[in-house]
C-alpha cells in the first residue's frame, strides 16, 4: 500500500494560475496537497490573481485534517521568476508592494509544514518564496538568486531580513547586494536548501519526506512551527509593514530616473550606469531644495 494518484478537488478545477491537487497515503492515513504555479510561459511569475488563487487553495489544504504537508512547485521545469513585471507596472503601489510579502505570509502562518519542490529557476520573489517555505528540496537543475537591486526592485523589510536567519548575515547581504546566482549544491551549502537530488527523483524525494512527517504528531509539529514563527514575528515587528521603509527613505524611487535606468539596462541587456544617474538626480534635488 502506498500513495494514491493526484486528483484535483472539483471546487478548484477552475483556477487558471494554480494547479491544486491532493493525494493520500493508504497505509499511513494522511495526505498531502500540492500547489503548482502554472504560468510556464513566463517562468511562473506571479500576479495578484496568482496570489489570490494560491490563498484559496492553501486555505483548503489548511482546513483538511488529513493533509500533513503542502507542496509548492512550479510548472514547466521552473519554480518561479518572482513578480510578473507587466502586472507590477500596472498595479497600484499597495497591490504590487504587498503582493510578495502576502504570499510569504500565507506560507509562514500556515500551521502545516510547507515544502518547496524547486527545479529550474527560483529567482527574485520565487527565491523569497522558496526559502520562506519550511523545507526546500531542490533538483540538481535548480538555480537560486535575486535580480532586485539590479533591476530597480525596491524590495525591503521582513522578507529580506529573513535571509539572514536562513543563511547568516554576511551571505544574506552578498545575495541581496550583488545578486549572484547559486546552483542547487551551492544553495545547499549556504543552508538555503535541505536536500538536493537528481531532477528525475524530485517528486519521489518529496514523497519520502512527507511519509516521514506522517509518522510525527501533527500537534507537536504545529506547535514547533508556531515557535519558529514567534521569532520571525519579532523580526517582522522591527522591520515594520512592507512599504514603510520605501515610503520613509525613498518615497520617489518608483518614478525616479535611477530606477528607469535599471529597468532599461536590463531590457536592453547592457551594463547599467546607475551611480551616474543616481548622483545627477540627487544633485538636482539639492539645487531645488
Amino acid at each position: 500500500m502506498g500513495w494514491t494518484a493526484w486528483t484535483q478537488p472539483q471546487d478548484f478545477q477552475h483556477l487558471e494560475h494554480i494547479i491544486y491537487e491532493k493525494k493520500h497515503h493508504e497505509e499511513l492515513g494522511g495526505g498531502i496537497a500540492r500547489l503548482t504555479m502554472n504560468r510556464p510561459d513566463i517562468f511562473n511569475a506571479f500576479s495578484g490573481q496568482t496570489i489570490e488563487e494560491f490563498a484559496q487553495a492553501l486555505k483548503d489544504a489548511e482546513e483538511d485534517v488529513f493533509i500533513a504537508a503542502i507542496i509548492v512547485a512550479g510548472a514547466g521545469g521552473h519554480f518561479s521568476s518572482g513578480g510578473d513585471v507587466n502586472w507590477e507596472a500596472e498595479a497600484s503601489f499597495g497591490e504590487s508592494v504587498g503582493a510578495e510579502p502576502e504570499l510569504n505570509r500565507l506560507v509562514r502562518v500556515c500551521p502545516k509544514v510547507v515544502i518547496a519542490a524547486v527545479e529550474g529557476y527560483s529567482i527574485g520573489g520565487g527565491n523569497h518564496l522558496a526559502y520562506t517555505c519550511d523545507i526546500t528540496i531542490a533538483a540538481d537543475t535548480a538555480i537560486f538568486g535575486h535580480n532586485g537591486a539590479r533591476v530597480g526592485s525596491p524590495h525591503h523589510g521582513y522578507t529580506v531580513a529573513l535571509a539572514a536567519l536562513t543563511i547568516g548575515m554576511k551571505r544574506a547581504k552578498e545575495m541581496h547586494f550583488f545578486c549572484p546566482r547559486y546552483t542547487a549544491q551551492e544553495a545547499y551549502d549556504l543552508g538555503m536548501v535541505n536536500k538536493v537530488v537528481p531532477a528525475k527523483e524530485l517528486e519521489n524525494e518529496v514523497d519520502r519526506w512527507c511519509e516521514q512527517l506522517m509518522t510525527m504528531s501533527p500537534t507537536c509539529v504545529q506547535l514547533r512551527k508556531r515557535s519558529f514563527n514567534a521569532l520571525m514575528d519579532m523580526m517582522r515587528a522591527f522591520t515594520g509593514p512592507h512599504g514603510e521603509m520605501l515610503q520613509r527613505f525613498a518615497p520617489d524611487f518608483l518614478e525616479s530616473e535611477e530606477r528607469q535606468e535599471c529597468l532599461q539596462a536590463f531590457t536592453e541587456m547592457r551594463t547599467p550606469r546607475t551611480y551616474a544617474v543616481y548622483a545627477a538626480e540627487q544633485q538636482r534635488k539639492k539645487v531645488h531644495q
